[in-house]
């Protein structure tokens, strides 16, 4: 056996080799037309595939699909729970030559939203078109997809503007102070909240809450956390930002008060040095006698009593001294006038023994200063009216020659001619008790010296 197989072996591969390289030798001596031949009968099974079978299958990967809500559903503020961005292949069946160059960009798949009218889940129709390019004529293919849904959850949105009200949670203030309640203001007074509708509807009000680690000694304006309640009053919560809330910032602004019940008082003014002002000052009364008057800060705490106002002496007449003086109630920047009482009276107490009386005044009496130099001047008016009030004793004793009128020219017009000027009387005397009533004026003329 060992014989058998050493023989064959001996005769076999020898031969074998030869043959090979007979093979290779021809392969390289005919290499041309071998190529040739291999060319001819790629050629032919293409014109024969081509014929056999003109059209092939070919699948477009990742084609995007567009999810536009329809026009009803923007009119009905339905919208998807969340963005949708899925893609779809596409698979078309056309000759080779037709298929070959299409893209995604050549389909527009979309879903069909027109069954949809309420709120829920939904399975939506995938469609897709071919998009058209003006100038060129669309290659002839058929789309071969199984029709397909996809499942979307769809909500209906809404929008509402709700007012804002303050709520302070720790706001302390300076002892004595108060917080005015009623006319806390909030900026922006108003906040637009939107999204789901059965989240929008469960908001029943919002306020902002506001705290402060410092004691208020004045108005202040804090900032404030914004929060929705529901109509149970209770804080709803939105960590997940389901309700979008316009980003705005929110102050809250804090006015404050303190208030004192002060006696009234009132300044008399545009009196000569020699009246007696206690004789008039003793008699006054106000009614009521005292306001409650709030200032913004603690200002009000250095008030011993509360001015109307001015009262010039020469104003005030027999029928003032009977009936009394409405003094018209106002108040600086920031103060209020809590009792509100817009009229105070004045009046004035044991007054039965005033009178009055009218005395002719005449140029002699009439005493000017301040007269420019090189300027001279001569009255044209040669006497003047006067009415004298004060007490019966003190007015029957008076003559025409206790009055005596002063003309200042300084800050008058200088320039040469007539003209009138102020004249202010003064009642001879100490500690007067009477004085004129009214405002006087003379003519004088004016020359240049």
């Amino acid at each position: 056996m060992k014989t058998s197989v050493s023989n064959f072996t001996n005769s076999f591969l020898p031969n074998a080799k030869n043959a090979l390289i007979k093979i290779a030798g021809f392969l390289v001596s005919n290499w041309k037309s071998i190529l040739f031949a291999l060319v001819v009968a790629v050629t032919i099974w293409l014109a024969i595939s081509f014929q056999l079978f003109p059209d092939v299958l070919r699948t477009i990967d990742n084609v995007p699909i567009s999810a536009e809500p329809s026009q009803f559903m923007h009119d009905s503020d339905l919208e998807l729970a969340e963005e949708f961005i899925e893609t779809v292949n596409v698979l078309v069946e056309g000759r080779r030559r037709e298929i070959a160059g299409l893209t995604a960009e050549n389909f527009y798949v979309y879903l069909d939203f027109s069954n949809v009218r309420t709120p829920g889940e939904h399975e939506v129709p995938v469609v897709i078109r071919v998009r058209e390019r003006p100038g060129r004529t669309e290659p002839r293919f058929q789309i071969t997809n199984e029709p397909e849904t996809k499942q979307v959850s769809v909500i209906q949105t809404a929008e509402r503007t709700l007012a804002i009200t303050p709520y302070l949670m720790d706001v302390r203030v300076l002892p004595g102070m108060t917080i005015d309640e009623v006319n806390i203001v909030v900026y922006p007074p108003t906040v637009t909240i939107s999204g789901e509708k059965d989240l929008i509807d469960l908001v029943y009000s919002a306020r902002v809450e506001v705290s402060s680690d410092e004691t208020l000694l004045s108005a202040a304006d804090l900032p404030g956390e914004l929060v929705l309640l529901d109509s149970a009053g209770q804080p709803i919560e939105n960590e997940e930002g389901k309700i979008n809330v316009e980003d705005r910032a929110f102050t809250v602004t804090i006015p404050v008060f303190m208030h004192r019940e002060l006696p009234l008082d009132v300044e008399i003014i545009n009196f000569p040095d020699n009246f007696d002002r206690d004789s008039l000052y003793g008699r006054i009364t106000f009614e009521p006698a005292e306001l409650t008057i709030s200032s913004p800060d603690a200002s009000i705490a250095n008030h011993n009593s509360w001015t109307l106002g001015t009262i010039s002496l020469n104003s005030i007449t027999l029928e003032c001294l009977s009936s009394g003086i409405p003094i018209q109630v106002t108040m600086p920047e920031g103060y209020e006038n809590m009792s509100g009482i817009d009229v105070v009276m004045l009046e004035f107490n044991d007054v039965e023994d005033y009178d009055s009386a009218t005395f002719q005044v005449p140029l002699t009496s009439f005493h000017t200063i301040n007269v420019p130099a090189e300027y001279s001047y001569s009255y044209i008016t040669r006497q003047i009216s006067v009415t004298v009030v004060g007490p019966s004793d003190v007015i029957q004793s008076m003559t025409v020659a206790d009055i005596q009128g002063t003309i200042n020219l300084a800050g008058t017009d200088i320039s040469p001619g007539p003209r009138p000027v102020g004249v202010s009387f003064t009642i001879a005397g100490t500690d007067v008790a009477a004085w004129v009533v009214g405002e006087h004026r003379i003519n004088i003329e004016i020359t240049r010296d």
